[in-house]
């Protein structure tokens, strides 16, 4: 069975009481040196990697979590409930597709909209639960945070989560902090200082670009998508702004050349993504290898436009970038909703 598709036959624990349940309910493997007596298997005797697993039990003999295990790492840990009928749930995140589409299908969560638990003033007079929440999940980090509330999330972890009466007990339960990031005036002003000294090489690179075009190479990534570059020079940039704050005169050769680096690779790279999106999949096959291929002869240029946007794009990101910006904003502890693009 393919690996991808395994997570979709693994079955939904969203809580302590189905993990209680389902792990009481499974038999431990017999006779298999694999599996301990506190583990149970998600999927199959032979799947390891998918497994729950239950702690040591506390003295009146209950357990005091049970972890969903993805390899060796615990994705949700579920806590026994409290006498108030709360539960706490820990949440961690690797940022990857199979942890990601683990969390949604064993652990029931997405991330999307969850909604705030119900107060005794709500259940009274309205009956309806507060707002909905988001809850996003940062990746590994290896020291604890503490919110303004109190909670703290522990190393490793992205969140610590209470629910009661199925909703979300804000005041209990804290994430990671989330951010957003605005490009400052003094950033925006080095910025359109520097493209300015540029301008004039751009101008003379771009009447380069038949040879550049002849001498690119791109190869096929993995069997679907041409990203077309091997190698960013994104390191190189920093010698193009050193050398437009430390100098008014005329370029360097050196400095130049640097420049002609940066721009072949820009156009290997904004070639490639023409390919994939101009270019059938069958029909690229033909011309572009894993080891890498020159561009066929009867593919056309790129327009000195499209060039010029895409060089001018890498150059002006690369000294701070227009989709990231340089000052962090705090969105604060469960944001009603989330921009497209975040940081952790």
């Amino acid at each position: 069975m393919p690996f991808s598709n395994s997570i979709h036959n693994l079955p939904t624990i969203s809580g302590y009481p189905q993990a209680q349940r389902y792990f009481s309910e499974t038999r431990k493997p017999p006779r298999s040196k694999r599996w301990e007596e506190h583990q149970r298997p998600l999927l199959n005797t032979s799947a390891t990697h998918y497994r729950i697993e239950r702690s040591a039990t506390t003295l009146q003999g209950s357990p005091e979590f049970y972890d969903l295990m993805l390899y060796g790492t615990s994705m949700v840990r579920y806590f026994q409930p409290e006498a108030d009928g709360s539960s706490e749930v820990w949440l961690r995140n690797h940022n990857s597709t199979t942890s990601r589409r683990f969390l949604r299908r064993v652990a029931n969560f997405s991330g999307h909209s969850v909604r705030e638990a119900w107060d005794t003033a709500d259940q009274q007079e309205k009956r309806q639960p507060k707002r909905p929440v988001r809850i996003p999940l940062s990746t590994y980090v290896s020291s604890a945070f503490t919110a303004d509330n109190g909670v703290t999330v522990p190393s490793s972890w992205s969140a610590v989560l209470t629910f009661k009466d199925n909703g979300l007990v804000l005041e209990r339960s804290a994430h990671r902090p989330v951010y957003i990031k605005r490009t400052s005036k003094d950033a925006t002003a080095t910025r359109t200082e520097f493209m300015d000294k540029l301008k004039p090489y751009i101008d003379i690179l771009l009447l380069s670009i038949p040879s550049v075009h002849a001498e690119t190479k791109i190869k096929r990534d993995d069997g679907r998508a041409f990203k077309g570059i091997e190698y960013y020079p994104r390191n190189k940039v920093g010698d193009l702004l050193q050398w437009s704050n430390e100098r008014l005169g005329d370029m360097s050769e050196p400095m130049f050349k640097v420049l002609q680096d940066i721009f072949a690779a820009v156009y290997k790279h904004a070639f490639g993504v023409w390919v994939q999106r101009e270019v059938s999949w069958q029909d690229a096959h033909k011309y572009f290898h894993w080891s890498g291929s020159p561009i066929p002869e009867h593919m056309p240029m790129l327009s000195p436009d499209a060039v010029r946007s895409s060089f001018e794009r890498y150059l002006r990101d690369n000294i701070c970038p227009i989709r990231k910006g340089d000052i962090p904003v705090d969105l604060g502890q469960f944001p009603e909703s989330l921009p497209k693009t975040y940081y952790y």
